[in-house]
């Protein structure tokens, strides 16, 4: 089906479902983009707004190690549940395009399309709400 791949461990990854919908980083929606933004710092650089790429996500609980295998993937994987998939990432850049730089870095080895993710203080948040909290531009 549209978004899936297997591997030869037969491991079926897909994409979160937030990125599917539009495929592009920018216009990634999810309900945690209402949230209040009043808590949130607005200083460019602040630690507690972070981007990372997600390279896969599962339904099932594979240990990030296997993900990191499988992919021949030199970057330490993270995982983490959100929106009930088992969602891998790897890196931590508080600029936005240092994130899409080591997504782009990452075309070569065969990922079920990778795509860059934001945080804050921990909590996902949608790319689009992290870019204006730390004033930073979206790269194509």
């Amino acid at each position: 089906s549209q978004g899936e791949t297997s591997n030869n461990d037969n491991l079926a990854v897909n994409r979160s479902k937030e990125n599917q919908v539009t495929g592009n980083d920018e216009k990634e929606k999810t309900e945690e983009g209402k949230r209040d933004r009043s808590s949130m710092k607005n200083r460019k650089g602040d630690a507690a707004v972070n981007f990372k790429v997600q390279v896969c996500a599962t339904h099932r609980d594979v240990p990030a190690s296997t993900i990191q295998s499988v992919y021949k993937l030199q970057d330490e994987v993270m995982q983490e549940m959100h929106e009930g998939w088992f969602k891998f990432t790897v890196g931590g850049f508080s600029d936005y395009s240092e994130a899409r730089n080591k997504r782009e870095e990452l075309t070569p080895f065969n990922l079920p399309g990778p795509f860059v993710t934001a945080y804050n203080a921990g909590t996902r948040i949608t790319v689009q709400e992290a870019l204006m909290i730390t004033r930073q531009t979206w790269v194509k």
